[in-house]
């Protein structure tokens, strides 16, 4: 834990004003918050004891952090998780070099019983390197990349069964809420550790590992992680192992027990892949990558963790081939679900708007129309559609039961970054616009861009495109060019019809006289049919 900040000198005057509290505890006076800024903004050395309810902590420190005093990663070390309410939060600041920070989570009633000590040295800096020194934290926080953000509330309204587990809960933003499998990650967790004699020693260098990454595991959340150090790290550690064990047990059947519920047990598999895949169900996965290598793994597994991961997800990777190498992954990927999207990802450049468009036809009106839909090779990504010379090249898509929670998730993520690209969000839409009816599915699977597995009906994939579809700007559409293309395809052979249809009946005397008299014929084509339908209700109305 990382704190700086310069402490206030000792002053009696505020320690007299200090009994407005009323409150004392081991002889030290509790300032009221309504004085801690004040304090926190005077110059020297001294000492400073601070008292606040919980209510007002989150407040608190957002004021100390604008004025930039103070970079705090909260730390309980007792036997409980940071509950709001009536529990109390005191800072004890003492010396002027080194001093030691008490964290007390516990009600008035309790509080002397349930104090921790938490020895940490803290940096004192002096007036001449503090403004240099509380810039670069600045800076350091700015650049600080959050991961794994909240699902956005508008998608989350109404749907939180796409967006929360439902059987294990990973990371801190769900811990606690889905506890079915909490046994069998202790369980997973154990095996994993134990497979080799020296399981103390390993635990132990993972430990040491994950105490060193603590810091940048918690700046990975986009949410204050109110765990303790000793409970995060266990968190990452347990999650960690869980998830390692599970792909392993997954990509080697000679290592399951034959009474795992994980594979023995119907739909329990299928529920854990769409739990991994929840946004703010994640590890970072450069810790998942480091206790990959600190943890022993069988002899007879020559895979990499992310080999592992992908043979994991493989139904939710078209055209996966375990004997392709991993490729197109950037120096970080960031977690899970990360590592899926950039599968699905195009490949090819994306086409260059001739016009900003964001809107189509639909399928069976793209056929009438002379457009030609085509499945894409099966090596394409999803997201890689193509339109040259009247063709509509679609990468395939399996439909199969965590394709509605994935897409979700995938969104959300775009959603939540304000600099990601709208890709996934894009192709939602996109293939909204194509399936506007029951024949539209029908169309698209004939043509095996949908691969519907045993999936649902055409009305209830009908239905999920129409769901999970979200509005995007005409500027953050990434598929405009190729909207732009079809439609002026089909402008272009407009025109065509129509310059062959005056070449043709005007190319002659007889051409005119035919054209005429077609024309004429269908004028009197329409006159009849209206005088029949006057006569018949005048007739039935009589």
């Amino acid at each position: 834990m990382n704190l700086d900040l310069r402490i206030p000198p000792s002053d009696s005057s505020l320690q007299d004003d200090s009994n407005e509290t009323g409150l004392t505890h081991f002889g030290k006076r509790f300032v009221d918050i309504r004085r801690f800024e004040d304090l926190c903004c005077q110059q020297g050395g001294g000492e400073v004891v601070s008292f606040f309810k919980s209510s007002d902590l989150r407040k608190c420190f957002i004021k100390m952090s604008d004025v930039g005093l103070v970079r705090i990663v909260l730390r309980d070390e007792s036997d409980g998780d940071l509950q709001l309410g009536s529990e109390i939060l005191a800072f004890n600041f003492v010396a002027s070099n080194a001093v030691k920070l008490i964290l007390c989570f516990a009600s008035e009633d309790n509080l002397a019983e349930r104090i921790t000590k938490d020895d940490v040295s803290v940096q004192i800096m002096n007036d001449d390197n503090y403004l240099a020194t509380s810039i670069k934290q600045k800076m350091d926080t700015i650049s600080l990349s959050h991961n794994v953000c909240r699902v956005p509330e508008e998608l989350l309204k109404g749907n939180q069964e796409m967006y929360y587990p439902s059987l294990v809960a990973v990371g801190p933003f769900h811990r606690g809420r889905a506890g079915a499998m909490e046994d069998q990650k202790w369980r997973y967790f154990n095996t994993l550790l134990s497979r080799k004699p020296n399981a103390e020693a390993v635990l132990d260098r993972c430990i040491n590992a994950l105490k060193h990454a603590e810091p940048k595991g918690r700046t990975f959340y986009h949410d204050t992680v109110y765990l303790g150090s000793n409970e995060f790290i266990e968190m990452l550690l347990v999650d960690g192992c869980f998830i390692i064990e599970l792909f392993l047990e997954c990509s080697f059947r000679s290592l399951r027990r034959s009474d795992d519920p994980v594979f023995s047990t119907d739909g329990t598999l299928s529920r854990l892949t769409c739990d991994l895949i929840l946004l703010e169900n994640q590890l970072p996965f450069t810790i998942l990558d480091q206790l990959f290598h600190l943890v022993p793994i069988p002899n007879h597994c020559n895979m990499s963790l992310i080999e592992l991961a992908l043979y994991f997800f493989r139904k939710l990777i078209p055209g996966y081939n375990s004997s392709t190498p991993p490729k197109k992954f950037g120096p970080e990927i960031h977690h899970l679900l990360d590592l899926i999207r950039l599968l699905y990802l195009p490949t090819s450049p994306q086409t260059p708007p001739t016009t900003a468009q964001n809107s189509m036809n639909h399928a069976t009106q793209l056929l009438k129309l002379g457009i030609k839909l085509k499945k894409a090779d099966a090596d394409e990504t999803p997201l890689n559609i193509k339109f040259s010379n009247g063709e509509l090249k679609i990468p395939p898509l399996k439909i199969h039961s965590c394709t509605e929670i994935l897409l979700r998730n995938l969104i959300a993520m775009e959603l939540s970054h304000p600099k990601c690209p709208k890709t996934v969000a894009s192709y939602m839409v996109l293939m909204e616009q194509l399936i506007k009816t029951k024949r539209d599915v029908r169309l698209l699977h004939d043509k095996k861009i949908l691969i519907l597995d045993g999936y649902g009906r055409e009305g209830e994939i009908l239905m999920l495109f129409k769901k999970v579809s979200v509005d995007v700007n005409v500027e953050e559409f990434y598929y405009r060019g190729v909207c732009g293309e079809i439609n002026g395809f089909q402008a272009r052979k407009r025109r065509v019809l129509w310059e062959n249809m005056r070449y043709f009946y005007h190319r002659t005397h007889i051409g005119v006289v035919g054209f005429c008299l077609a024309v004429g014929f269908l004028v009197l084509v329409f006159t009849a049919g209206f005088i029949s339908l006057i006569a018949f209700l005048l007739h039935h109305f009589q």
